[in-house]
């Protein structure tokens, strides 16, 4: 178990606040890169086609140059992509990663949420004992 990071309900809000906002820019990163990953496949998928498969025309095609220059202008084409490319040109950080982080994230909150019911009950506790 992680040790609390709050020890108030201010703190706890102002944790869940920071949670949300590095837990949804992380989903994002999760997003683009599928998107990018499955974008490129989608035009090397073209690329081949219009230039033959690698398997049969591997000699002819692929190592001439021509199959690399349709998918290089196939990309150019594509903004988006172009973007996100540069975006993440040195992060070589794989899906499956950045998808263990975010569980981890998930498994945090579970646990900060137990702590912050379990300092409410404490202080409601010590408020009862208070006023008897």
């Amino acid at each position: 178990m992680t040790t609390a990071k709050f020890t108030n309900k201010e703190e706890y809000l102002q944790y869940r606040r920071e949670w949300k906002a590095e837990y949804k820019q992380l989903s994002q990163t999760i997003r683009e890169k599928k998107w990018l990953h499955k974008e490129f496949s989608r035009m090397r998928n073209k690329a081949m086609i219009a230039h033959g498969h690698p398997d049969t025309h591997w000699n002819n095609n692929i190592k001439s140059g021509r199959f690399w220059e349709y998918l290089d202008v196939m990309q150019k084409e594509n903004p988006q992509y172009v973007e996100l490319k540069k975006k993440y040109t040195n992060d070589r950080k794989w899906v499956e990663l950045y998808s263990k982080q975010a569980t981890q994230m998930l498994e945090e909150l579970k646990e900060a949420k137990l702590e912050a019911q379990r300092q409410y009950l404490a202080n409601k506790q010590c408020q009862e004992a208070v006023m008897v």
